[in-house]
């Protein structure tokens, strides 16, 4: 696949967006086997943005998100993610990604603004929202303002904004895709590869992140998030989101290279299931089960489905393998057409579920609690019937119980494999429960953040003050809007959010 400008943009990102370094910018734009923005068209830059950004969504998803949040164990001692246990070399990488794709995004607008190309104006703004909101809460504080003037302004220290004042600009942008899609397409249709040139559903995908960004930072009363999420569901007219599965915003794998999913060439890993994971969807017999997962095939456990303890010492690791412990399902995941998803139409749902169940809307949290489970049972097991799915929702583990928690318990079970959305949920609202391993690292604390990477502590000098604002650069340092955050802040106000279901054990450090 042609990489469009992404060189030049990773270059740029580095050196001028967000305060790293590099010294070859010359070389990048005069080597004339690299695309320059301004011979490509708007339409041009939209594959590279979702097909290569899917990717590396892919890769961390499962390197990072899937480790924290229990939903596998890596098994080998080369990896010690589910420890909390991280190098520098994770935190650039992700940096970067989030990065480069957000400001291709915006190259992408530029050009598009140029064509006076309104839909390709609105998918930029949807698709710079995605990756700016995914790098704003995996690390707190970025350079944002000056960080997106510099690539025109030269500016290369650019200062860290606070993640409200990201947060402000990201909502203002999908507000105002919302009012410049149009429901004939103005693109090249064959380079979108999420909806073929359907504005109705890209419309409906950037509303339905609008609802995702807003219950985000749900947490701060000056956000107005209630009443914001509250009009887009009363007014579908204005704020048309997801309808059914049909709406998803998913990247389907065509199995004809260069489209197709690069966990193909990786039958195995080294991860199991993680326990947590497994006994939730065990204790509830849950269909999606046998699709996300396989039987243990050895030891004896063999033919059960079984999972690791997260964060546990390598010693205990070893015997559990040995024991037999399920994997992820190579049918589902390994393949070259397997499918990867930004967003679901289930998320919408559990969204509006909790939505009712804080207070924030009317309506009847349990029907649209198990609208959601349905709308994920028929997205991951398409033939399942409705007498499986209604035994399945009478279950005395998934049956509504008046509580924030079993919903949002639910929707992480739904969002297996989206992203890094399980680990921004966990730290917004210290649900599921999670149980802390005995060799977790850390000091016992589930990670907050990510640490900012070495070449941006090194090169940016704004950095130590943004520092002395936060109190320290690790994974300990709860993001602004996260339940940890306004607790620490006011005590208080933890118990007005509205997270009703079982208390948090005091020895786990969330």
């Amino acid at each position: 696949m042609k990489r469009i400008n992404s060189y030049i943009i990773a270059g740029l990102l580095v050196a001028v967006g967000l305060g790293g370094c590099t010294t070859n910018f010359e070389e990048y734009n005069i080597d004339p086997n690299r695309a320059v923005v301004g011979n490509a068209t708007s339409s041009q830059m939209l594959q590279d943005l979702i097909f290569e950004g899917a990717g590396s969504f892919k890769y961390r998803t499962w390197r990072h998100n899937n480790e924290f949040m229990q939903y596998t164990v890596e098994t080998s001692t080369l990896n010690q993610i589910h420890r909390f246990v991280l190098t520098d070399s994770e935190f650039k990488g992700t940096w970067n990604f989030c990065g480069r794709w957000a400001v291709n995004a915006l190259e992408m607008y530029k050009l598009a603004e140029k064509e006076d190309n309104t839909n390709a104006m609105a998918i930029a703004l949807t698709m710079k929202a995605l990756y700016l909101s995914n790098l704003t809460d995996l690390f707190g504080d970025i350079p944002y303002t000056e960080a997106f003037r510099g690539l025109d302004e030269n500016i290369m220290q650019p200062k860290f904004d606070e993640q409200k004042v990201v947060y402000d600009s990201l909502l203002k942008d999908l507000e105002r895709a919302n009012t410049l899609y149009t429901k004939t397409s103005t693109i090249d249709n064959t380079r979108d590869l999420l909806y073929n040139g359907d504005m109705v559903k890209w419309r409906k995908f950037n509303n339905s992140l609008y609802l995702r960004l807003l219950l985000r930072v749900s947490n701060r009363k000056e956000m107005n998030s209630a009443e914001r999420i509250k009009a887009v569901f009363e007014n579908p007219s204005t704020y048309p989101i997801f309808e059914s599965n049909d709406d998803n915003a998913t990247l389907k794998y065509t199995g004809v290279r260069p489209f197709v999913n690069d966990f193909g060439d990786n039958a195995t890993d080294d991860s199991a299931m993680g326990e947590r994971f497994i006994n939730i969807m065990v204790d509830s017999s849950d269909p999606r089960m046998p699709v996300y997962c396989d039987r243990a095939s050895g030891g004896i456990n063999a033919g059960g489905y079984v999972g690791i303890t997260s964060g546990a010492p390598a010693s205990v690791i070893s015997k559990q393998s040995g024991d037999g412990a399920s994997t992820s399902n190579n049918d589902t995941f390994r393949q070259y057409t397997s499918p990867y998803s930004f967003m679901t139409y289930s998320e919408v749902l559990f969204i509006k579920a909790e939505a009712i169940q804080r207070g924030m809307m009317d309506g009847e949290a349990s029907e649209v609690y198990y609208a959601a489970i349905t709308a994920s049972l028929q997205q991951w097991v398409p033939d399942i019937s409705a007498s499986a799915i209604e035994t399945f929702l009478q279950n005395g583990a998934v049956a509504y119980d008046a509580t924030t928690e079993i919903i949002l318990t639910q929707k992480y079970v739904s969002l297996f494999t989206v992203g890094y959305e399980a680990w921004h949920e966990y730290r917004r609202t210290g649900y599921p429960l999670l149980v802390m391993g005995e060799g977790i690292r850390n000091d016992g604390v589930h990670p907050t953040r990510f640490a900012y990477p070495q070449i941006l502590r090194s090169s940016n000098k704004n950095y130590a003050a943004q520092v002395a604002k936060m109190g320290a650069d690790d994974m300990k340092t709860p993001v602004w809007w996260s339940r940890k955050a306004v607790k620490l802040e006011n005590p208080s106000e933890d118990e007005n959010l509205g997270y009703t279901g079982h208390q948090w054990d005091a020895n786990v450090k969330w």
